[in-house]
C-alpha cells in the first residue's frame, strides 16, 4: 500500500469489529479511531494500560457504534468528530490523510470527505485512504 508522505499528519478510522490483533501495530504509527466491539475494546484497553499518556500523533480512541449501521454509515457518522479533534484548530498541522479500514469508498463517502477539502482517494486491500491536497504554508 502506498503511504502518504512521512512528514504529513493523518488519522486512521477502523470500522472493522475484528481489527483487534492489528490495532497495536497501527496505533504505534498513527492515531486510530476504532469501533468499540468487545475485541477491539479489549485491545484498546491493553494499549492504554501500556501507554498512559494521551497523544494525538498515535494511540487509540474508541467510539460507540451500532452493528445495525453499515460501514459506510459509521464512516459518515464519525467524520465530523475526527475532523473536530484533528483539524487546524486542534492540531498543528491539521490532518492531511485519513486511512479507513473496513469500509469501501462510496459516492456518499466521497462527497462527505470532499467537504473537508479536495483530495485523492486510494483504494487499499482493507479500505481506502483519502489524502487531502492542503495548501503548503508559506512561512509567514
Amino acid at each position: 500500500m502506498n503511504q502518504p508522505e512521512s512528514s504529513s499528519y493523518g488519522v486512521a478510522l477502523v470500522v472493522d469489529p475484528d481489527f483487534a490483533e492489528k490495532l497495536p501495530v497501527l496505533a504505534e504509527k498513527i492515531h486510530v479511531w476504532v469501533c468499540s466491539s468487545p475485541e477491539n475494546q479489549a485491545s484498546a484497553e491493553h494499549i492504554w494500560a501500556k501507554n498512559r499518556e494521551h497523544n494525538t500523533e498515535y494511540g487509540v480512541t474508541t467510539f460507540q457504534y451500532s452493528e445495525e449501521n453499515s460501514p459506510e454509515q459509521i464512516v459518515l457518522n464519525m467524520l465530523p468528530m475526527i475532523d473536530r479533534h484533528h483539524n487546524e484548530y486542534s492540531h498543528e498541522p491539521p490532518w492531511q490523510f485519513l486511512k479507513v479500514y473496513g469500509a469501501s469508498v462510496t459516492p456518499d463517502i466521497e462527497n462527505a470527505l470532499k467537504e473537508y477539502g479536495e483530495g485523492i482517494f486510494k483504494v487499499t486491500d482493507e479500505g481506502f485512504i483519502f489524502d487531502r491536497q492542503l495548501p503548503i504554508p508559506n512561512g509567514d
